[in-house]
């Protein structure tokens, strides 16, 4: 009699389980830790940068949200000032990471996507991570303003010199004429 109870009970748990919520989809998220080195070896693009932008959730792309950064180290692959990154919007669960705007984390991503496996952190939690990806490459203010400046150097020297080529030309021709 006391098995005949226990089964019941058994097939009642197991049937409530099964039909208690249908229309709900699980999802899972499982990562292996690993080191910074190799979290770089899989990503094509590694960075140091602060969250400037949060996009809109897009939905016709599976959820992802899109991230600018403005980045002030980089370790592999881009190195503007500002990157986009795109992430899935499903939380943890999902493996998708959220990034806060204004705060500042070490990315690493694949094609400008991630996830909650990448290796993505805080860059206050990131200490071990940094020490294990050395120096990096700065990407500063200055050195975009220089780039600029000589641009902007190259294309001013241009314009001067087809000035005075036009006005030689014109000097010349009325020294022909008289």
């Amino acid at each position: 009699m006391k098995r005949i109870i226990v089964v019941i009970i058994s097939v009642l748990i197991m049937i409530t389980g099964l039909t208690a919520s249908p229309d709900n989809r699980a999802y899972a998220c499982s990562c292996m830790g690993g080191s910074a080195n190799a979290s770089l070896e899989g990503s094509t693009l590694v960075f140091e940068g602060k969250v400037i932008k949060v996009g809109d959730r897009k939905p016709e792309f599976g959820g992802l949200r899109e991230y600018t950064f403005k980045v002030y180290r980089s370790w592999k692959g881009d190195q503007s000032k500002n990157i986009t990154v795109y992430s899935y919007d499903g939380g943890e669960a999902s493996c998708g990471f959220h990034f806060d705007k204004n705060k500042t984390y070490l990315v690493f991503a694949m094609n400008n996507a991630t996830n909650l496996c990448s290796g993505n952190l805080l860059i206050s939690q990131a200490e071990d991570q940094l020490t294990q990806l050395g120096a990096g490459t700065l990407v500063s203010e200055r050195d975009v303003l220089e780039s600029s400046s000589i641009y902007t150097l190259v294309v001013l020297a241009g314009v001067i010199i087809i000035a005075i080529t036009s006005i030689g030309i014109r000097i010349y021709r009325k020294k022909i004429r008289y």
